[in-house]
């Protein structure tokens, strides 16, 4: 199993800041569809893009920017999912404020 770090609405929908994942043999997308499932979120656009507020950090590296969601991951790598909001930038369903 690998510790996933969840941040912002992410780890508030999930209820943790961390998910525990098998994801040895895996690729990112598949990843990313698992994260969608068990955290009750749309992490994708049609089902098919990835949105495009979200930093999918591998061992530092942003993977979905580097056009790797296809990689094939080995177990032990640091992953962090990171959705990040900016002028613009649209909420998804589920997404909690505090007031």
């Amino acid at each position: 199993m690998t510790t996933i770090k969840l941040f912002g609405f992410l780890a508030a929908e999930y209820g943790s800041k961390t998910m525990s994942v098998e994801i040895e043999g895996k690729t990112v997308r598949e990843l990313l569809e698992e994260i969608e499932q068990k955290a009750n979120v749309d992490l994708f656009e049609n089902g098919k893009v990835i949105i495009p507020t979200l930093l999918i950090l591998v061992n530092g590296r942003e993977y979905r920017s580097l056009g790797l969601l296809e990689e094939q991951l080995e177990g032990g790598e640091e992953v962090k999912v990171v959705p990040t909001f900016h002028g613009g930038a649209h909420l998804l369903r589920h997404t909690r404020f505090d007031t």
